[in-house]
């Protein structure tokens, strides 16, 4: 059975990354009539943990990896609130776009999502999540009732009630490898409904499922760290929180390449998103660990 407790991207224990809709920032012309927005995240990857990403580049080296082999990933969806509330959020399927989202995403690359398994948990108490300094306190009231399976699966949860504009949460991999009782328990991904109908739902899923995985932003250390990201084919890149996804944007200039704005763990609403060549690498290292 693969062991993704090799995953080993983070800042600090409670580290992790949100999607919001930003108050002020650039937006976007959405389709199908929704509201304009666009998007941003609190709780950036600190520009120091260089120690977690020599882990990953030496993982990337280990005999282990299997760079042909095709990967499954276990999925288990919780979904949250009460019957009225799950009822509604049932009419847009909302599995069914994950599988669909994830398959988009991650197929090409030679990883599969699946089988979903789905339980529905009508529990008031669990209903929410708050993005806040006690982030810890609020994924254990939810992980510790709900989680299942082993560092390979992935556990997502669908809330109802989410921080405002928030459209999903997930902690960075390297908590599973801290000495403490609740690593494991507080692995997994968090949705809001509103992410599940939102014009945006794609790229959240693909984004947040990504630093499930191990990728962290493009734009990790900015112009100053060359290959901040351990990814090699991808631009060195700053965050500026102007949101711009202007084909040319070239937030380093006189440094090789252009912002990739369409790359699925940057932060812009364009459409047509990829991830690169080599963002695979990482992803593999840290899910072939036997």
């Amino acid at each position: 059975m693969l062991q993704i407790w090799a995953r080993l991207l983070g800042a600090a224990l409670m580290a992790g990354v949100t999607f919001a809709l930003p108050f002020g920032s650039h937006s976007h012309e959405a389709p199908h009539g929704q509201p304009q927005q666009g998007w941003c995240a609190f709780g950036e990857y600190s520009l120091n943990s260089w120690e977690d990403l020599g882990v990953l580049e030496r993982a990337k080296l280990e005999p282990s990896v299997d760079y042909g082999a095709t990967i499954n990933i276990p999925v288990n969806v919780f979904i949250l609130g009460d019957s009225a509330t799950q009822s509604r959020l049932n009419l847009s399927s909302p599995v069914v776009r994950l599988q669909d989202n994830l398959a988009y995403g991650y197929s090409s690359l030679g990883y599969s999502f699946g089988p979903f398994n789905t339980y529905h948990v009508y529990d008031s108490k669990l209903a929410q999540f708050s993005y806040g300094p006690r982030i810890s306190d609020e994924l254990l009231k939810i992980a510790r009732h709900l989680r299942s399976g082993g560092a390979e699966t992935l556990n997502i949860y669908l809330v109802p009630k989410m921080t405002t504009g928030v459209l999903g949460f997930s902690l960075f991999p390297h908590i599973l490898m801290r000495n403490t009782p609740d690593a494991l328990a507080i692995d997994g991904v968090l949705f809001s409904y509103y992410t599940m109908t939102h014009y945006l739902a794609e790229k959240t899923t693909i984004h947040e499922v990504g630093h499930w995985l191990g990728l962290v932003h493009p734009f990790q250390g900015g112009c100053l760290v060359p290959d901040g990201d351990g990814v090699p084919d991808t631009p060195q890149a700053e965050f500026k929180n102007d949101q711009q996804c202007v084909a040319e944007k070239d937030t380093c200039p006189g440094l090789p390449g252009i912002d990739l704005v369409r790359n699925y763990m940057m932060y812009s609403s364009m459409f047509a998103d990829i991830l690169s060549q080599l963002e695979d690498a990482p992803v593999l290292a840290a899910v072939s660990k036997p």
